[in-house]
């Protein structure tokens, strides 16, 4: 009977108490001021004359008599021309496209122009990928457009749709992408036998995907500026950028977020979750966090630095530098939750929450409760 009782309890806390901090998430129309001040069309036409002089339009692709509504699934007709040449230029409107997704190769640049968007057929997948890039290297791609199916999703198993999907890949450069509505992350960046390196993103606008903004779960050299994250609910953890390795295989190494706007995520803003690399010998946790605001999320900013799930192994050792940050309006500014001892150097400078600066005092006795595993937050 108390066995019972346990998993009772234990369903509550994990599936009942989620499902009602879904439903009361509301989605917030993002402020204008808040988006990459780019004028697109006059960049498009820019890149479009410089880089894509000689690039192929996979509209050339289509069959005959090709429908521009987006209501048809030319997957194929694209990745033949993706698999034919290096440089290539997107419909100049919306494409339909499966869960298997495009594969992006070696040395390619791809265009999306003004009207072009690729969208994905409604599936009951656990885990798909709208453009792969993954064991390739020295891929460049521009004013993606992808939205996925979490409005259309027929299953509700899984939480891994991802919009970019890179994996074991080097020197990838993604230029103001827009990418929403994802069963799992607008982005992720891990591992294939091998982590990512020299990960660029600028310009970002990801909004209302289910999972996680950005996922950064093994890499080196990965800098994310200028970006925008919003809305991000449905799933745990519900974080506009998530900062969590799967193993010790994984590294984080060099991870740059260089002025960010996250914008009222289901649970936070940012996240450290670095448990999995506890007993990692590379001692590589390297990670800078520069002009960071965030408005609205129930958590600014996330540690979960190290629970201690691999508790008799030494503690996690690296360091994570923070300043000039802003948080707005958020329930839990800034929260260390539940964690094991940590070796971990936390720096914090300049850090201000509701128009208040944080003074250095109060800074310092946080980093120790990180390093402690008590849980606060600062407030």
């Amino acid at each position: 009977m108390k066995s019972n009782t346990n998993y009772k309890i234990i369903f509550f806390l994990f599936v009942v108490l989620p499902l009602n901090i879904f439903a009361q998430f509301q989605y917030k129309k993002i402020d204008r001021s808040f988006l990459p001040a780019l004028d697109k069309k006059t960049e498009i036409r820019k890149i479009k004359s410089t880089l894509f002089t000689n690039a192929k339009d996979l509209t050339d692709y289509l069959p005959k008599d090709f429908s521009k509504r987006g209501d048809v699934n030319y997957t194929k007709y694209l990745q033949k021309g993706i698999d034919d040449n290096k440089k290539i230029i997107l419909p100049d409107f919306p494409v339909m496209i499966d869960f298997g997704g495009l594969r992006l190769s070696s040395n390619s640049y791809v265009l999306f122009q003004e009207n072009s968007k690729l969208l994905l057929q409604p599936n009951k997948e656990e885990l798909y990928g709208m453009l792969y890039i993954e064991g390739v290297e020295n891929v460049n791609v521009y004013f993606a457009n992808l939205v996925g199916d979490r409005d259309k999703h027929q299953g509700d198993k899984g939480e891994w749709g991802m919009g970019f999907f890179i994996r074991n890949s080097k020197n990838v450069k993604i230029y103001n992408p827009t990418i929403t509505n994802m069963w799992g992350d607008g982005i992720y960046i891990g591992n294939l036998n091998k982590p990512s390196e020299k990960i660029e993103i600028n310009y970002a606008v990801i909004d209302n995907n289910r999972r996680n903004g950005i996922s950064i779960v093994a890499g080196e050299n990965i800098l994310v500026k200028n970006s925008l994250i919003a809305n991000t609910n449905g799933t745990i953890p519900q974080s506009g950028i998530d900062i969590e390795p799967n193993n010790t295989s994984d590294y984080i190494n060099n991870i740059s977020l260089d002025n960010i706007i996250t914008y009222n995520n289901a649970d936070s803003g940012l996240i450290f979750a670095l448990d999995n690399l506890q007993g990692n010998q590379l001692d590589r946790v390297k990670i800078d966090v520069n002009n960071f605001v965030d408005y609205f999320s129930n958590k600014g900013i996330d540690f979960y630095v190290d629970r201690g799930y691999n508790k008799y192994i030494k503690p996690l050792k690296g360091t994570i530098n923070i300043k000039n940050i802003k948080l707005f309006n958020n329930k839990n500014p800034i929260r260390n939750s539940y964690s094991a001892k940590s070796n971990m150097e936390v720096y914090f400078q300049n850090i201000n929450i509701d128009n208040k600066k944080i003074n250095t005092n109060n800074l310092d006795i946080f980093v120790q409760k990180i390093k402690n595993g008590e849980e606060q937050t600062l407030k």
